[in-house]
């Protein structure tokens, strides 16, 4: 998991904390939509550096949301031909021939996953 020294074997974490908001811009097609960032603050206590367990953790800034203002959205669902290929990189949507068709609904998946433990006892990891 990243980079790994003496101090932390279990690799290093990059993360960013902040508050935000957005709103919802105008339609571009049947898949995807414009929505802006109206307020985008990093969080200022959040330690540069730091280490817990065996893990670095690093702050980061919030990759992705800073470099624009306005920016798209795309609905579960949307053929990822629709896409450009750095789109599909980004998203980690270039796996060959089992690359995915059109893009998941992950918030339903991960609600099945969860299910799914559920019922053959597993229990949510802490």
């Amino acid at each position: 998991m990243g980079e790994m020294a003496e101090e932390y074997p279990d690799g290093t974490v990059y993360c960013c904390s902040f508050t935000g908001q957005m709103s919802l811009g105008k339609q571009i097609d049947e898949y995807a939509c414009e929505i802006r960032i109206d307020n985008l603050k990093l969080d200022e206590s959040q330690e540069k550096e730091s280490i817990d367990g065996g893990i670095r953790y690093v702050k980061a800034e919030a990759y992705g949301l800073s470099e624009s203002d306005v920016m798209q959205l795309y609905r579960p669902g949307t053929p990822v031909s629709l896409l450009s290929e750095d789109m599909k990189m980004w998203a980690h949507l270039l796996g060959g021939e089992n690359a995915a068709a059109e893009l998941e609904d992950c918030q339903a998946k991960l609600e099945q996953k969860k299910a799914k433990e559920k019922k053959h006892g597993k229990g949510a990891r802490p």
